[in-house]
């Protein structure tokens, strides 16, 4: 298993994973390409992937204020 930053080349993969565990995905606004790249661009280690034989097998996406932090969504 390989655990790495996710970048934007990565974004068909996450959502396939979002939608396979059944989270929100909101193409149009927060989830759209753009928008993910320019998060991942600002924040990149917010951005995690577990991937097995080139295949995403889970992800987190985490936020903070500097001070505590959240795991916004988690997939397997």
């Amino acid at each position: 298993m390989e655990i790495r930053r996710l970048n934007p080349n990565d974004y068909h993969k996450l959502v396939y994973l979002w939608l396979r565990a059944g989270l929100p995905f909101k193409p149009k606004g927060r989830d759209s390409p753009g928008s993910i790249a320019r998060q991942m661009e600002a924040n990149p280690d917010f951005f995690i992937g577990a991937f097995e034989n080139g295949k995403l097998i889970g992800a987190v996406i985490a936020s903070s204020d500097t001070r505590k932090g959240w795991i916004n969504r988690l997939a397997v």
